[in-house]
């Protein structure tokens, strides 16, 4: 059990785990509610959870770090909780998926809104956790401030103007597979809170079809407004050519959701974000998997444009977020996920 889901000797592998052959499109009133997700709508939950707001108006307290070892962690993991469950509205089962980590108990948090028709998933993710450990002096991880607002409350986010509207569009329609809205905790100290999630998923055989994880997805600063979705993992061609498949609707999405954006540079292996963000605890399982950032990375081909890297990449000064291409990003994600939520 404790195999790659699918990989060596685990036979587990099942026809859900295959990249599908015919694509659907999105009906014209699916595309004006996915049209919904805005810069406003994202400037609303990110400024809690990067300290620029309080987290709970009742009680005024604003946040100064997501850092494991800072005592807001716990405070975070239950307004997103809370979040989730008023975005649900009785439509979705919240969870806390606790794990320990260096003698400390913490939780993943997960929304899950159940399919019509299948008990297969598709999980909308992102990692809470953020840290200021490359900031210009030294770095208290319990008490000083790691707002680490591109990396990654901008995918927290997204995540949650993602949940909000498919809440939405289940007035429309109830998506066939189950859709999971899971933000990881402690993504920063190696992935932890995801390995232990995809671990937990693969002993019980979880018909996981695709992971959509956002990692820093708010920095852009100079034109062109491009941007990397990536997929590679050297272990398996089978797990990234399924990961490409995800990559691959993303794209088709741009003209028609986000033309503002440049289409996105698909890295397969080589990959230099290969293991470096949620994504990966997903391919070392054998799950179909893909991130989509900023332009972090120099371009995979020669015609790629600039890399952008955020500056401020985990220092205390990571507090700009160009909203509007975050909304751009998450408007992809979003319509991604309901296409693999209702093929």
């Amino acid at each position: 059990l404790l195999e790659p889901f699918g990989e060596g000797n685990n036979t587990r592998t099942a026809s859900f785990l295959q990249a599908p052959t015919v694509e659907i499109f999105l009906s014209d009133i699916e595309l004006e509610k996915f049209k919904t997700i805005t810069p406003d709508s994202i400037r609303e939950y990110l400024e809690r959870y990067a300290g620029v707001k309080p987290l709970d108006e009742s009680i005024g307290i604003k946040i100064k770090s997501r850092h494991i070892h800072s005592s807001d962690i716990s405070l975070v993991t239950e307004a997103l909780a809370k979040d989730l469950e008023k975005i649900g509205n009785g439509d979705f089962s919240i969870r806390m998926d606790r794990f320990v980590h260096e003698g400390r108990e913490l939780d993943n948090v997960e929304a899950e809104l159940r399919g019509s028709k299948s008990a297969e998933i598709v999980l909308v993710t992102a990692h809470l956790s953020s840290t200021a450990a490359f900031s210009d002096h030294p770095y208290d991880s319990e008490r000083d401030p790691a707002p680490g607002a591109d990396d990654d409350a901008s995918g927290v986010a997204a995540v949650l103007a993602i949940a909000d509207v498919i809440k939405q569009m289940t007035a429309i329609k109830s998506p066939k597979r189950t859709i999971r809205f899971v933000l990881f905790n402690a993504e920063e100290h190696g992935l932890i809170g995801s390995q232990a999630y995809a671990r937990k998923q693969a002993i019980m055989a979880a018909p996981i079809v695709g992971v959509y994880q956002m990692d820093m997805v708010g920095y852009n600063v100079n034109p062109p407004r491009s941007f990397e979705v990536h997929v590679g993992y050297a272990a398996s061609a089978n797990v990234q050519k399924r990961s490409q498949v995800l990559a691959q609707r993303l794209e088709r999405l741009v003209p028609i959701l986000s033309p503002n954006l440049e289409l996105p540079q698909i890295y397969t292996q080589p990959d230099p974000a290969e293991g470096r963000s949620d994504h990966a605890s997903f391919h070392q399982r054998g799950y179909a998997a893909c991130v989509t950032s900023e332009d972090f990375f120099a371009g995979p081909l020669p015609t790629s444009p600039t890399d952008e890297p955020n500056p401020n990449y985990h220092k205390d000064k990571d507090t700009f977020v160009d909203f509007e291409y975050a909304a751009d990003i998450a408007r992809l994600v979003g319509a991604a996920a309901w296409l693999t939520a209702n093929l």
